[in-house]
């Protein structure tokens, strides 16, 4: 009886303790599962934030490219427009010779005879330096002006933003000036056939 007695506040204090944890267990397991929920819930949201970002940051690099492709493509235009243009060329050729000193005596259009030559090489077979896609526009230009003028004169055509190449130059001296010399020159400047134009 006596040892009983001994135990008895023992197993009621290991009752208040198991009694205790279940509780604490039962009070805390709601609340264990609402936090875990939360960490599921935060880890989505930081998720779907990281993908939104690589999204926009992909979006970015998209209006990037279009960007840089319609800068490229206006370049070209200009470059290489899709019509004849004979006009703008004309304006460049005269606004070069304005801001050099020369003077455009004549200019002759020379297109249809350039065509028909590139034509007749592409029909032979032979090697052709302007692509299909490309249509080779010319013209020839008498000039006079000073050596240095006409020197002037050719570097700005060459740093114009449509592409032209000087294919011949012919000079000759001035009987009535020592200073001037008269130039004969044949130009090529070039058109984009455009998506109609597959020949």
């Amino acid at each position: 009886m006596a040892k009983q007695s001994l135990n008895l506040p023992y197993l009621l204090l290991t009752g208040i303790i198991l009694v205790a944890i279940i509780a604490i267990f039962a009070i805390f397991q709601p609340m264990l599962k609402s936090l875990r929920e939360q960490q599921a819930a935060v880890a989505g949201v930081e998720a779907a934030i990281v993908e939104k970002q690589q999204f926009l940051l992909t979006i970015d690099q998209k209006k990037e490219v279009l960007t840089r492709q319609q800068q490229h493509e206006q370049q070209l235009a200009v470059v290489l427009p899709t019509d004849d243009a004979l006009d703008d060329a004309t304006r460049i050729f005269h606004r070069t010779a304005e801001t050099t000193g020369v003077t455009i005596i004549g200019l002759a259009n020379n297109s249809e005879g350039e065509k028909s030559k590139v034509q007749a090489l592409r029909a032979r077979g032979e090697l052709v330096n302007v692509p299909a896609t490309i249509e080779p526009l010319a013209v020839n230009i008498e000039a006079r002006g000073s050596y240095q003028q006409l020197r002037l004169f050719l570097e700005q055509l060459e740093r114009s933003a449509r592409l032209m190449d000087v294919v011949s130059l012919r000079l000759q001296r001035d009987p009535t000036t020592l200073d001037q010399l008269g130039a004969r020159m044949d130009i090529n400047f070039y058109k984009h056939r455009g998506e109609n134009h597959g020949q």
